[in-house]
């Protein structure tokens, strides 16, 4: 995970809980061919590009974050959200050059990635962000990143999405009925699911019973994991 005492970007290691997820299970058809193509690169040795994740909260894009991140060998640097604006430093751009072939893991980073049109007052940090996934740096230090947030694709720069530097952008929704139904029932519930259900909401409702063992960990205290 990436830190910044003293405004000194800096990375301190962090083990990552990996979900034992089924990608057939907990999302969307939709999902499998994206999640082919983002796997294949991200285990492509001395690769670049951006990785988009989107959605509305409870649609399982961390829980998918981390299963992402037990694929690949690479070195990740997880950026939390209040750390996002050192993007920009040069202390920051030092640390990559420091872990080259890794991936960049920014997680809600609407701020980072908002049109510079719109006034978006990380400007600087949308800039690095294109060099590092498809520019003159990309050759130097080979790093991948992976973003999520909430907002629409519509408002992120346009620039980023750009064929050669985009790998993949993938929109999380609520499992489909269908889906959401054959979810619930191998969870053992039995109150009816009449449409379209996020992630959140189907594990939520086995909130009470904690004696329940989670589908993902076997655990009985249920993690954090779909509530975005």
């Amino acid at each position: 995970v990436m830190q910044a005492p003293n405004g000194d970007p800096r990375r301190r290691p962090l083990d990552i809980n990996t979900p034992t997820l089924h990608l057939a299970t907990h999302y969307n058809d939709d999902l499998a061919p994206i999640h082919a193509r983002i796997v294949a690169r991200l285990q492509t040795p001395n690769d670049k590009g951006i990785v988009i994740l989107h959605g509305p909260p409870g649609t399982g894009k961390t829980s998918y974050l981390r299963y992402l991140c037990s694929l690949t060998e690479k070195r990740k640097l997880f950026v939390p959200p209040n750390l996002a604006a050192h993007i920009a430093d040069p202390a920051f751009i030092n640390q990559l050059y420091n872990n080259t072939d890794s991936i960049l893991l920014i997680e809600d980073a609407e701020q980072v990635l908002l049109r510079r049109e719109d006034g978006n007052a990380l400007a600087g940090a949308v800039s690095n962000l294109l060099n590092i996934s498809d520019g003159l740096l990309s050759d130097c230090f080979h790093i991948q990143i992976i973003c999520t947030f909430n907002t629409e694709l519509a408002r992120v720069d346009q620039a980023l999405l750009r064929k050669g530097r985009l790998i993949a952008a993938y929109e999380f929704a609520p499992l489909t009925e269908p889906k959401a139904v054959a979810l619930a029932a191998q969870l053992g519930q039995t109150q009816p699911i009449t449409g379209p259900t996020t992630l959140a909401e189907i594990f939520g409702r086995e909130a009470d019973d904690p004696t329940m063992p989670d589908m993902l960990t076997g655990a009985n205290k249920r993690p954090i994991g779909f509530g975005r």
